[in-house]
């Protein structure tokens, strides 16, 4: 009499979650990413907006 095993054997679809996961962990990965650029961005920009207002500033009260 020949013993069943009783290791499921892997199937086809059995890869598909943890493939899934890792897709939606790089894709989530990749979305902070765009959002942490797009904070950076505007950062700089507003860096730049209050250092080009305070050199218009300083350049009017030198011309009084």
């Amino acid at each position: 009499m020949e013993k069943k095993s009783r290791i499921r054997q892997p199937e086809f679809w059995d890869s598909a979650p943890s493939e899934l996961e890792r897709l939606t962990f790089f894709g989530r990965l990749e979305e902070k990413e765009q959002m942490a650029e797009g904070w950076r961005r505007n950062i700089l920009y507003a860096a730049g907006f209050v250092l080009a207002l305070l050199v218009i500033v300083l350049f009017t009260r030198l011309w009084r």
